[in-house]
């Protein structure tokens, strides 16, 4: 039908394809050259579609990309940039004896990603300060140690 297609349909901040009347959320769309893929971001994008297409003005200003989930009894979640490629600083804290990693990855004192394994606690502020570009750099001492309390987060 003459849509725009990269990596997924390409809409505007209103989820409004290029064809007037015609708006796009969930698995088939792409954001600022970002393909979610995931639940989540599709819960945000369609409230956002859903409002306009009602005449309203909201805008999507994208999701931040997270996942948990526990397998063998074993905790996990993952969320934001997790500098796979080691460019950006990050702060890991290792507990071998309990199974625990927790990695935070910064750039320029912004929060941008985390991994939590084993010990997942503070999951939900930590994604928040991800998403909300959370300067931390009055906290980065503390994050290293095991017992942070990550409501200072918010």
């Amino acid at each position: 039908i003459g849509l725009e297609i990269h990596k997924g349909v390409k809409f505007d901040h209103t989820m409004k394809t290029g064809i007037d009347d015609i708006y796009a959320a969930g698995d088939l769309i792409e954001h600022r050259g970002m393909f979610y893929g995931l639940w989540q971001p599709s819960m945000d994008q369609g409230r956002v579609a859903g409002a306009n297409m009602a005449g309203g003005s909201a805008q999507y200003a994208g999701s931040v990309m997270s996942n948990s989930l526990k397998v063998v009894g074993i905790n996990l979640t993952a969320g934001g940039d997790i500098d796979a490629d080691a460019k950006l600083e990050s702060i890991v804290v290792q507990d071998p004896a309990n199974a625990v990693y927790r990695k935070f990855v910064l750039q320029d004192n912004i929060l941008v990603g985390t991994i939590l394994l084993g010990d997942n606690h503070g999951a939900d502020e930590i994604l928040a300060a991800i998403k909300g570009k959370k300067d931390i750099s009055a906290l980065k001492a503390d994050l290293a140690k095991a017992d942070f309390d990550c409501a200072r987060l918010k």
